[in-house]
């Protein structure tokens, strides 16, 4: 477990611009005065992409697609750990649920059905 920690450390930092543009939207609902909002923000984290363009000579596909999942839910776990927010999940036909393996429509379809304010998703590259 320890690799996966350090893993989704690295990726944690790798996807500040992410984690930066939930906090903005995050702002937008608290008070001026700083209180959170009376009830919590629904957010849904979507499965993240995932391109490995490093061209290894050992295939990594199985180890490198879990640990990107634990990535995921450790940003779910993260979040839902928090009283401000409110994680839920995306039910979707096939998966992982990831923005580039949906079409557009279907994804925000998705994700508004599952009643979400938010939606987090993106991609790491390799």
């Amino acid at each position: 477990m320890h690799e996966v920690d350090s893993i989704c450390d690295r990726l944690s930092r790798k996807g500040a611009v992410a984690a930066r543009a939930m906090s903005i939207a995050a702002a937008m609902f608290f008070h001026a005065d700083g209180a959170p909002a009376a009830s919590p923000i629904s957010v849904a984290v979507a499965d993240f992409d995932y391109i490995d363009s490093s061209g290894e000579p050992v295939d990594q596909t199985a180890k490198h697609a879990a640990l990107v999942s634990a990535f995921a839910q450790r940003l779910r776990d993260d979040l839902a750990g928090r009283s401000d927010y409110r994680v839920i999940p995306i039910d979707c036909p096939k998966h992982p649920c990831t923005a580039a393996k949906m079409p557009p429509d279907d994804f925000v379809d998705a994700a508004r059905r599952a009643g979400a304010q938010f939606v987090v998703y993106g991609g790491i590259s390799k």
